[in-house]
């Protein structure tokens, strides 16, 4: 997950990253919120590393209106 707040080129070099990797991403949520999700401080990304619980987020993900395109996640508003 990549903050809809963050640089842009930052972003852009997150997300290249995750395509050449093949690696699903998603923009949502800002910063705060982000940190917020995993009880730390603002943090501009975040990643799943495990399988099963990725393939769930994006379950979840794909039930409150996200679209899923090819691998690649990125948030409705």
């Amino acid at each position: 997950m990549v903050s809809n707040d963050i640089a842009e080129n930052t972003r852009q070099g997150l997300i290249s990253s995750c395509q050449k990797q093949k690696i699903p991403w998603a923009v949502m949520g800002n910063k705060y919120e982000i940190g917020a999700c995993i009880g730390k401080a603002y943090r501009v990304a975040v990643t799943i590393n495990d399988q099963g619980m990725a393939e769930s987020l994006i379950k979840s993900l794909e039930a409150v209106g996200a679209k899923v395109n090819t691998g690649v996640v990125e948030w409705q508003k």
